[in-house]
């Protein structure tokens, strides 16, 4: 499924980001989108399984853009973190970019050219035992795949770190991920 404000406007997400450096100097960038908790909201609430809490992004409007740079006052940031006005968004089957084949294609010459590299899950069923594998370990490492912008550009994410969410009594709430890599394809 995938989110669009009506009219195919574009829209702003809550999040951080950073600029680090590693021992070797090299410049690297951290985002993460900032999500809340959705049961009960009419369209987040179809998103994900039975046996998650329903997230959503946090979405911005104009108004709000000032307030969420500037960092403010806690309580002025927390009334930014809000349900998305659902009378405003829809949620359909997303527009295929490029054909299956190419991303195949993309996934088997970034193998021959990085052949240390984990290979990018391409099936369903890939993506699924990946999945599986994090709940059962916790978390895994190097994790790579190919990812879709708002714009509907395709990027590849690497050395992403997927872990367990869980919460204060070590009840499992989800996955979250963190990536420093990524390229356009």
């Amino acid at each position: 499924m995938a989110i669009e404000r009506d009219g195919g406007q574009p829209f702003t997400l809550a999040g951080l980001w950073e600029i680090w450096h590693d021992e070797q100097r090299r410049e690297h960038y951290s985002f993460a989108m900032l999500t809340i908790n959705a049961t009960g909201h009419s369209l987040m609430a179809r998103f994900h399984g039975t046996e998650v809490e329903k997230r959503s992004v946090v979405v911005l409007s104009p108004d709000d853009y000032d307030g969420w740079l500037d960092g403010g006052k806690d309580d002025a940031i927390r009334a930014l973190l809000r349900p998305m006005p659902p009378e405003e968004f829809t949620a359909g089957q997303p527009q295929r970019v490029r054909p299956q084949r190419l991303r195949q294609r993309f996934v088997e010459q970034r193998q021959l050219a990085r052949p240390h590299c984990p290979p990018i899950p391409v099936s369903q069923a890939a993506r699924d035992a990946l999945m599986a594998k994090v709940t059962a370990q916790g978390f895994v490492d190097d994790y790579p795949s190919i990812r879709v912008s708002a714009s509907g550009r395709r990027f590849v994410i690497e050395q992403t770190t997927i872990w367990n969410l869980v919460d204060d009594q070590g009840h499992y709430q989800g996955h979250a991920a963190k990536f420093d890599h990524w390229t356009y394809v």
